[in-house]
């Protein structure tokens, strides 16, 4: 069969789409059968649109047999010359899947078609100019269909309990919503109208049994079973959930439908979405509560869908430096490195203030480049905690972000106290530079420290590996405590080596509050007093339980323990992938993988946080790591190092 060729080129005056009209079947491998007709967005033609993952792993069983080709049939739409019979297009094993799940049934008695935008297909993705302004108003593509159609995949791993489960929280929450006791976020599940149906009574076994897997007390005369977390665990890790451009196509969607295999979550009693987010913001404040970051979870979810409500409750979208942020915290992939901007600065809401075109003709490497100058020249650095970069990759400038080069580690937070201590960002690009394609910038800063001593990396255990790996890790961190309150500075002053003890405290901590929250609402000395006897405990390897005499000193024991894992929780986070260190002057810090003995610590004007750069041998440095000084530290070193605001060069 001869490969398809595309009739004519889209009109970009008529702001023209291909739509592909699907033909039902009657069993899953019959051949995808399709036609394709030619509609302006003027006309506000009425169509679905696809929102999938091109490269989608596919290990369904239904599919083995089912081959992976689109058969194109002449079209008989007046408005676009007629296409050749016997024209095929091979298409990913997940479109496939999607395609044949979501195709009408065959009936001798119903003429159904399914008609569906689909950008593999319906792009021309050998034209770079048709590409270039197709994906331009792809906002506008997404927003117009009546629905969108989010692919998660073909069904496996229990796809189809964790969907009924996410179902059963969401009805629960619904009936239970006037019911949430006082200053709490329980709910007396006994005062709960249940109808005595079925369906109302699996859905509060449902719920109980959530709560109980935080320990809550629940009190019913209705067997509680084990909620699917694992099954729906691997819903939310699903690839979809992990690619930059379904986050602008899951927000602009008037309508959305989350289809997985044959069962689906659709619109009822309020947005799809709410569904997820009735599960996710009840699993937040249940960690909370435990004093652990709210997303334990794949961060990917929460992400799309807070982006979604928050666009359909207010009508506002995000700013091009928030959709940055979160897509490089939730690690968005994308197989073009361009992808990593494009879509986000064509959902931003500020979109328009940068000039910025989408281009696949230019290379990334330019695109990051003018992006940062635009920022730069806007008199922001809020990005310069996302250069951490190589400094023997000269890919890109150390000043640009590699926007593709996500690691779903959140940068070390800025330091207030840092970003009000210089003046305004003042930058210059040195014309011959530019010329010489050396891309440097010139940055107004203070050379404050030298870093003199960095740690090792911490063993490489995830935080679910944590407590088979206990005493591995936490042989480390008394290692590196000790290594800290060996630093020079330290033992020649009285006053430092006295604050030795809380500042490293502080800084396996990165400055979080790691305690329980009914612990967060203590005064400072009492927070001060907890977090020490909760990181004494840790150094002392002491292990859990041990005698007990009195209930008292139960609850004591208990409290001690909850507050030692939380502590636990958060190092692990912060530590990943990252180094401590001290500084020729004494103080403690943490760096990223980068990081080197004799790399300077400069404050940059206006930037968030201080800055590790290293020289290059021509005047100039290359930045290698944002870096965090505990705030019990920073105040009195911004205090001590006064010195006057030198012109820094970077490349």
């Amino acid at each position: 069969m001869a490969p398809y060729s595309y009739s004519r080129p889209l009109d970009r005056a008529k702001n023209e789409i291909r739509l592909l009209r699907i033909m039902p079947g009657s069993s899953m491998t019959d051949d995808l059968q399709c036609k394709i007709d030619y509609a302006s967005l003027h006309e506000h033609p009425v169509f679905s649109a696809l929102s999938y993952t091109w490269n989608g792993k596919v290990n369904n069983p239904a599919l083995a047999h089912a081959p992976t080709v689109l058969h194109i049939n002449s079209n008989s739409n007046s408005n676009s010359n007629s296409n050749s019979n016997n024209a095929s297009i091979e298409i990913t094993a997940n479109l496939n899947a999607a395609l044949r799940y979501l195709r009408p049934k065959y009936s001798p008695y119903l003429d159904e078609e399914l008609y569906l935008w689909v950008d593999a297909v319906c792009i021309n993705q050998e034209d770079n100019t048709e590409k270039a302004w197709q994906v331009a108003q792809m906002q506008r593509v997404y927003s117009q269909a009546s629905r969108v159609i989010v692919w998660l995949g073909p069904p496996a791993d229990g796809s189809d309990i964790a969907i009924n489960a996410l179902l059963a929280m969401r009805r629960f929450a619904l009936r239970a919503s006037g019911y949430v006791q006082e200053g709490t976020s329980n709910v007396d599940m006994g005062s709960v109208p249940v109808d005595q149906s079925e369906q109302a009574l699996k859905d509060q076994a449902i719920a109980a049994s959530f709560g109980r897997m935080f320990q809550k007390q629940v009190v019913s005369n209705i067997n509680i079973p084990r909620f699917p977390i694992d099954e729906v665990a691997k819903l939310l890790s699903r690839e979809w959930w992990g690619r930059v451009w379904v986050w602008q196509e899951l927000v602009m969607a008037k309508e959305v439908v989350f289809a997985c295999g044959v069962d689906k979550i659709a619109p009822a009693n309020g947005d799809a979405s709410d569904v997820f987010d009735t599960f996710m913001s009840t699993w937040d404040q249940q960690v909370k509560e435990l004093g652990r970051s709210a997303r334990m979870l794949d961060h990917r979810p929460w992400t799309m869908i807070d982006t979604r409500l928050t666009f359909t409750q207010t009508g506002r979208l995000q700013s091009l430096q928030w959709l940055l942020q979160e897509s490089f915290l939730a690690a968005l992939g994308a197989t073009n490195p361009r992808d990593h901007v494009y879509p986000l600065l064509l959902l931003a809401r500020d979109r328009a203030e940068f000039g910025i075109e989408v281009d696949y003709n230019i290379a990334y490497q330019e695109l990051y480049i003018k992006l940062a100058k635009k920022y730069l020249k806007r008199g922001e650095l809020w990005f310069l905690p996302y250069c951490e970069n190589d400094p023997n990759d000269r890919s890109l400038p150390s000043w640009v972000p590699d926007w593709s080069k996500t690691r779903g580690l959140k940068p070390l937070p800025p330091a207030p106290s840092c970003a009000s201590n210089g003046t305004k960002v003042s930058c210059t690009f040195p014309f011959m530079d530019q010329i010489l394609g050396r891309h440097r910038t010139h940055l107004s800063g203070r050379v404050v420290d030298t870093i003199k001593w960095k740690s090792t990396f911490r063993p490489n255990i995830s935080i679910e590996d944590f407590e088979a790996h206990r005493d591995t890790v936490l042989n480390w961190m008394c290692t590196t405590y000790q290594d800290l309150l060996q630093c020079p500075a330290i033992l020649k002053d009285k006053e430092l080596k006295l604050k030795a003890h809380m500042n490293a405290c502080w800084t396996f901590l990165g400055d979080n509050i790691a305690l329980p929250e009914e612990d967060q609402r203590m005064s400072e000395e009492d927070i001060d007093a907890a977090l020490d006897e909760a990181f004494r405990f840790l150094l002392s390897g002491v292990r859990r339980g041990g005698v007990v005499t009195s209930s008292e000193q139960l609850q004591q024991s208990l409290k001690r323990e909850r507050r030692a894992d939380t502590f636990c929780h958060c190092m692990m986070g912060v530590t990943n992938g990252r180094l401590l260190f001290y500084t020729e002057n004494g103080y403690f810090g943490v760096g990223e993988q980068h990081l080197g003995v004799g790399d300077k610590v400069v404050v940059f004007s206006g930037a968030p946080s201080p800055t590790a750069i290293r020289g290059m041998g021509n005047k100039s440095s290359r930045i290698v790591s944002n870096l965090l000084i505990p705030h019990s530290m920073l105040e009195e070193f911004l205090k001590k190092k006064k010195k006057k605001i030198d012109t820094i060069t970077i490349e």
